[in-house]
C-alpha cells in the first residue's frame, strides 16, 4: 500500500498505534495488520539526477513505457546493504497495484545498478517499518528510549554552522535518504 495515496489507510494505521500505545491492543495485534504489505512511497521524478537514476530501467523499453520527467516511480524502504555499506533502495516504475512493485526488476537509487532475481527480499515489509517506528527511541529526550513523560535534553552548543535546508528537496531526501550532496554549508568569509 502507498501511504500518501491510501488517506484513510493512513488514518487507521494512526489510529491502531495509538491504541497500541493506551495499551488496548497488543504489539503482535498491531504489526499483524501489516504482515502482509510492503512499505512502498510514490517519489516524482522532478530532478534530471533522478532521471538519470532510471536509465537501466528504460533502457529496451518503448518509449511509451519509459519513465519520463514528471513520470511517478516506487521506492521500496531498504533492508538489505551494499558492498560499500549503503543501503539498496530500491526504485522501480510506477505501477497502478503497488502490491506488485516487490517482485519486479528494480534499481538501487544509491548506485544505479540493477536487480531481477529474488527482489522480493531488497523491500522492507510494513510491519517492520511500524515495529520500528514504535520502538525507535526519541533522541530529544533524556528518558527517550522509553514511554511516559519525557524529560528534554539540556544542549551545549560547541559552535554554529550555517547549512541550506532546500524544502523543494525534503521528499526526495526522505524517501531516498541524505547523503553528502543533500546540504549546502554556508561558511564565512573573512
Amino acid at each position: 500500500m502507498i501511504l500518501a495515496l491510501e488517506s484513510e489507510w493512513e488514518k487507521q494505521l494512526w489510529t491502531n498505534i495509538l491504541r497500541y500505545a493506551l495499551e488496548k491492543i497488543s504489539k503482535e495485534q498491531l504489526l499483524d495488520q501489516y504482515a502482509d504489505d510492503y512499505a512502498i512511497a510514490e517519489l516524482a521524478v522532478t530532478k534530471p539526477h533522478l532521471l538519470r537514476r532510471v536509465k537501466t530501467l528504460n533502457e529496451g523499453s518503448r518509449p511509451d513505457k519509459q519513465i519520463t520527467p514528471y513520470n511517478f516511480v516506487l521506492v521500496g524502504s531498504p533492508t538489505m546493504l551494499s558492498e560499500n555499506g549503503k543501503p539498496i533502495i530500491p526504485l522501480t516504475p510506477f505501477t497502478r497495484d503497488p502490491d506488485l512493485a516487490p517482485y519486479h526488476p528494480f534499481i538501487d537509487a544509491n548506485s544505479g545498478r540493477l536487480y531481477e532475481e529474488n527482489t522480493e527480499l531488497y523491500w522492507k515489509k510494513l510491519d517492520k517499518t511500524v515495529g520500528d517506528y514504535i520502538d525507535h527511541p526519541e533522541s530529544k529526550f533524556e528518558n527517550g528510549q522509553r514511554c511516559g513523560t519525557m524529560h528534554r535534553r539540556h544542549l551545549a552548543v560547541d559552535s554554529i554552522r550555517y547549512i541550506g535546508k532546500e524544502a523543494n528537496e525534503l521528499e526526495e531526501s526522505e524517501t531516498l535518504g541524505v547523503d553528502d550532496e543533500t546540504y549546502v554549508e554556508y561558511r564565512e568569509i573573512h
